[in-house]
């Protein structure tokens, strides 16, 4: 259990207020917030410029709480890949439908 000192501590550096366990809407904030969706889907590196429109046509549309980002990443063998990192801070259920069309701008890698 987090002591006391640590916690006003952290409550003094929060721009909002802390909610704690036995606090009056600790479940509330608990529902909304206790989850989120992240990852990365790969794309070969051949079909950067492709997945890169679809991924700019997408980000004009995208729910505020999905936070994306494309970057190229080398695999483990040394093979370049196009990386679309995301993470969706929000209901779970709700995420997957928001990143599901980063899984389709084209062929995966993985």
């Amino acid at each position: 259990m987090a002591s006391e000192v640590k916690l006003t501590t952290l409550a003094d550096a929060l721009r909002g207020e802390l909610i704690q366990a036995g606090d009056r809407r600790y479940d509330d904030a608990r529902r909304i917030w206790n989850g989120h969706v992240a990852g990365a889907v790969l794309y070969p590196f051949e079909e950067t410029r492709q997945v890169l429109t679809r991924f700019r046509d997408f980000a004009h549309q995208a729910p505020d709480p999905l936070t994306m980002y494309p970057c190229f990443i080398r695999l483990d063998d040394g093979t370049p890949v196009l990386c679309l990192a995301a993470c969706y801070a929000g209901p779970v259920a709700d995420g997957e439908r928001a990143v599901l069309p980063l899984k389709r701008m084209g062929r995966p890698v993985r």
